[in-house]
């Protein structure tokens, strides 16, 4: 009998765990951003919270996923100040950029199963996971333990099973009249990233208060509109360090009126310079 072998390849190989954390956060919690190179995946165990994805607004509810892709703002927060717990896991590795779904999801029966099988294995590799997340893991198995590859093994069966039935699984963003103020202030801050603006300016072109605009932002991430748009300034600035531009050059792209300044705007919204910030 001869048999015609078949050749498999991994599509999505998980390689790196950042963090792991099962948290509960209280009813007046408010994360007001940030970005990273990394995926998070982050499943709501109890209670609803709303969370941004660059432009876009999502309502997690219990039972519901969220995929977070790398590079993007997001912010999150309690809704109705109700407290609320979540499972979050952040990963890097090989063929995410294309097997990896984004957005929010309504998981399957399997998907919760797989979830729940994933929340288990956690607390045979990791401790102190589930208290406050400024905290380091601590690991408590050698890296070749089985724990790490049952793990890894379960992130990928979710993240394909979502991926194989995206369409029918994903949420839609919110659609309502202050999610869509935010996501056009948003689209139009990342269209005018290099210029400076004031809040008047923004104010004028939208078509709106600068009052509106601070409640909305505030609503939305927990600070203002200023704030949030000199926040993506600097991402963006960090993407032209990482690009090789020098210093006076991002600062004559980004409209600073000198090398000096951009220095100190750059070190007061990050908390280093950009020299710094290179070396680190």
């Amino acid at each position: 009998m001869e048999f015609t072998p078949k050749k498999l390849y991994s599509a999505l190989f998980i390689n790196t765990i950042y963090t792991i954390y099962n948290l509960e956060f209280p009813g007046n919690f408010v994360f007001k951003g940030e970005s990273h190179d990394f995926w998070e995946l982050g499943y709501m165990i109890e209670g609803q919270a709303g969370i941004t994805s660059d432009e876009n607004i999502f309502y997690l509810e219990e039972g519901e996923l969220f995929i977070q892709k790398p590079n993007l703002f997001h912010t999150s927060w309690a809704i109705n100040n109700s407290k609320y717990r979540m499972f979050i896991i952040t990963f890097n590795g090989e063929g995410l950029k294309y097997s990896m779904p984004g957005g929010k999801f309504r998981l399957n029966e399997k998907e919760r199963s797989l979830l729940e099988m994933l929340i288990a294995e956690v607390p045979n590799v990791y401790s102190r996971y589930d208290i406050d997340e400024r905290q380091n893991l601590t690991e408590i198995a050698d890296p070749s333990d089985e724990g790490y590859q049952i793990i890894k093994n379960y992130v990928e069966l979710i993240c394909l099973s979502l991926k194989r039935r995206e369409r029918e699984a994903a949420g839609a963003p919110a659609n309502h009249e202050m999610s869509f103020k935010f996501s056009k202030a948003v689209k139009f801050l990342k269209e005018n990233i290099q210029k400076n603006l004031t809040i008047y300016e923004i104010s004028r072109h939208l078509a709106e208060s600068p009052s509106t605009l601070k409640k909305i932002f505030r609503l939305f991430t927990g600070s203002g509109i200023i704030r949030y748009y000199n926040y993506l300034r600097c991402q963006y600035s960090i993407q032209l360090l990482g690009d090789g531009y020098k210093i006076q050059e991002i600062s004559d792209i980004m409209n600073f009126s000198s090398r000096n300044y951009f220095s100190f705007f750059f070190k007061r919204e990050i908390g280093v310079s950009p020299n710094e910030y290179m070396k680190k």
